[in-house]
């Protein structure tokens, strides 16, 4: 498995500030956590963009004050992750704006970006996390939802999922249950964690469902102390690595997943978290 840990020395980009103080220090009304989101997001679309990171992966300039070592990491990290290659490059940009899914919902890309390579041009879907937790929530939905879309059909399995979305966790499940259910989900499991990190249990050439992944490690923050937020680490991995290191996990009944819930759909939905 391939995957890259940056470790920032609790420092943090000045380009990056900019977009947190804009979204989330100047921004009195929203959640903290959204505002945060918006904030990566923005600031990993301007590097993707940005024809100064461009011409120094390929090397034929300098960073001026505008990036630091820090931004170039991660713009080099990435596309080196893909496959693409320094000095072939002629141009580079990224969108935020991904089509929504065909039933209306948020696509698991939140931001795309195409590589040029002479006359071949090369997209790039990716995944931004960012949180001061070792697990994200990546996806929320209903049993039924979930065996529709991974596929499962298994009766006991369905039964014991729609057991865990009710009771909101396994506290009530006996040990013969819990067994069960991990045994059961065994055959599912990899669509599964691949589904609720991307959208689909299958790799698809979708712009919609990510091939990559980028997770900003933050520092404990409060209300109080978001001015003072800072990068612990980023770690950067292709879709497959990521699906591959949460399967090594046996939590969450081999999955690697943290099966819980969000407080105001306790009991009508499963929240994954990884």
């Amino acid at each position: 498995m391939t995957y890259y840990y940056l470790k920032s020395e609790e420092s943090t980009s000045e380009k990056l500030k900019l977009y947190i103080e804009k979204n989330v220090i100047d921004k009195k009304k929203g959640k903290i956590e959204d505002k945060l989101g918006d904030a990566f997001e923005q600031y990993c679309e301007n590097l993707f963009s940005s024809i100064e990171l461009l011409n120094c992966y390929n090397g034929t300039s300098c960073l001026t004050e505008e990036y630091n070592m820090f931004d170039f990491y991660i713009f080099q990290i990435l596309l080196n992750l893909t496959s693409v290659f320094p000095n072939q490059i002629n141009k580079i940009n990224a969108t935020r704006e991904i089509p929504t899914l065909s039933t209306g919902g948020n696509p698991k890309t939140d931001l795309l970006i195409t590589v040029n390579e002479g006359d071949d041009e090369i997209k790039v879907p990716v995944s931004i996390k960012q949180s001061m937790s070792d697990k994200v929530s990546i996806a929320e939905f209903s049993v039924d939802t979930i065996i529709n879309e991974v596929g499962i059909e298994n009766p006991n399995l369905i039964s014991l999922m729609k057991k865990h979305q009710s009771d909101s966790s396994a506290k009530n499940f006996s040990d013969q249950e819990k067994s069960t259910l991990k045994s059961e989900l065994n055959v599912y499991r990899e669509n599964l964690v691949r589904w609720a990190l991307t959208g689909s249990k299958e790799k698809t050439e979708d712009i919609r469902n990510p091939d990559y992944l980028i997770r900003f490690n933050l520092n404990k923050y409060t209300k109080d102390t978001i001015s003072d937020i800072c990068v612990k680490s980023v770690e950067i991995f292709s879709m497959d690595d990521y699906v591959n290191k949460t399967l090594q996990s046996k939590a969450g009944f081999g999955t690697g997943l943290r099966w819980t819930y969000a407080t105001g759909s306790k009991g009508n939905k499963i929240q994954f978290k990884g």
